[in-house]
């Protein structure tokens, strides 16, 4: 199982945003958000693609994400450019 890392200039969050994909939706806690990530909590990350968006319910704002590691509860992202984004 990938280790969870700490990152420098994280800041914690309260906020309750989801991870939206296909035609779902999952509830999740931002544990810590920089400019390059992201730490969630999660019921469960089973079921969770390696690519999502993250809806910040607070400011309206969307967060394209890459999965890089998780664990049962726990989803670690690198926040994606939209302009790296591509099509297959």
């Amino acid at each position: 199982m990938p280790k969870e890392r700490s990152w420098r200039g994280a800041r914690p969050l309260a906020r309750k945003p989801e991870i939206e994909f296909g035609d779902g939706a999952i509830n999740c806690v931002v544990r810590n958000m920089t400019e390059l990530g992201a730490i969630l909590d999660v019921t469960s990350s089973i079921g969770i693609p390696d690519h999502f968006t993250l809806a910040l319910r607070t400011d309206g704002r969307r967060k394209y994400c890459r999965t890089v590691w998780w664990n049962e509860k726990r989803i670690g992202v690198a926040l994606v450019s939209v302009h790296s984004l591509h099509v297959a």
